[in-house]
């Protein structure tokens, strides 16, 4: 009858969704080979200690699980590179209607590259230099890379379910919700209302839509999280704001009913007989 034996830490992880798993390496010495998406490193059980580790380049990251083959001795990995970056850039381009659970998946991936991470190598491959020159003002307070931004709001302006996308949404990490959120506040700020002309940004109702998602998904991890509440507090006083301007519309939008209602608006076409001609009208108006 096999037993368990008492359990010990092998190795430290700065974050348990970095851990990509755990493979055999040589059975005579018991070794394993432990996978995270920037490093792999070998380790001796019966010793508990690291015997050799390599580390990617800062434009890669692992996969999967490296392995080894028995037959060669070699190690073999996968790797992402910097261009997968660029291919999913014109997947969105040229696929519109994207399944809620990929769309999460690559809100993810996008989330968890580091700010100095392969962003800057494909910014001129998709010329995001020459979109962000077009809104300098809005992009100089972005809490994010500005090439970030660009590929989330690829995703924000992809149509989706919101009843099927918060199940997916639930995945996201607390940092990695923080970080979300933090820059949906900031489009919830500087986004106009109304906008004549399409942009690279989401419009303010699909922002709105987006918060309200984010915050379905991951009110439980946001409400015990410690470093939620500075975030949550501000928002908080925007949308209290925007509630304000809001009522505000409303009101001049009631004046603007009344006038309609008092008086015989001119007509926007005109007669051929009055072509040359102009009259002026006194308005009287009972407060």
């Amino acid at each position: 009858m096999a037993t368990l034996m008492e359990g010990f830490e092998l190795c430290p992880l700065s974050n348990e969704n970095d851990l990509l798993g755990i493979t055999e390496d040589n059975k005579q010495d018991s070794r394993v080979i432990v996978t995270n998406r920037r490093g792999v490193t070998i380790y001796k059980v019966s010793h508990q200690k690291p015997l050799h580790s390599w580390s990617t380049k800062a434009s890669l990251s692992f996969t999967c699980p490296v392995v080894l083959n028995h037959t060669t001795l070699e190690y073999i990995a996968v790797q992402n590179h910097k261009k997968d970056l660029f291919l999913l850039h014109h997947c969105f381009l040229r696929i519109s209607d994207i399944s809620e659970e990929y769309l999460v998946k690559c809100l993810q991936l996008y989330l968890s590259i580091k700010e100095d991470g392969p962003f800057d190598a494909v910014m001129d491959q998709i010329k995001i230099n020459e979109m962000i020159k077009k809104l300098p003002v809005l992009l100089s307070e972005c809490p994010i890379h500005p090439c970030k931004a660009f590929y989330i709001n690829q995703i924000l302006l992809c149509p989706c379910n919101d009843v099927f996308i918060v199940d997916y949404l639930r995945k996201l990490t607390v940092e990695q919700s923080m970080i979300f959120l933090e820059y949906l506040h900031f489009l919830l700020m500087k986004t106009p209302v109304c906008r004549k002309k399409p942009t690279k940004f989401p419009a303010f109702e699909r922002t709105v839509e987006w918060i309200c998602m984010i915050l379905d998904a991951q009110f439980t991890q946001l409400l015990i999280f410690p470093d939620a509440r500075d975030l949550l507090l501000q928002l908080h006083e925007t949308v209290a704001d925007k509630m304000v301007f809001f009522k505000e519309l409303g009101s001049v939008e009631l004046l603007l009913n009344q006038l309609k209602q008092r008086t015989e608006l001119p007509s926007t076409q005109r007669k051929k007989d009055d072509t040359t001609l102009y009259r002026i009208e006194i308005l009287k108006l009972k407060i």
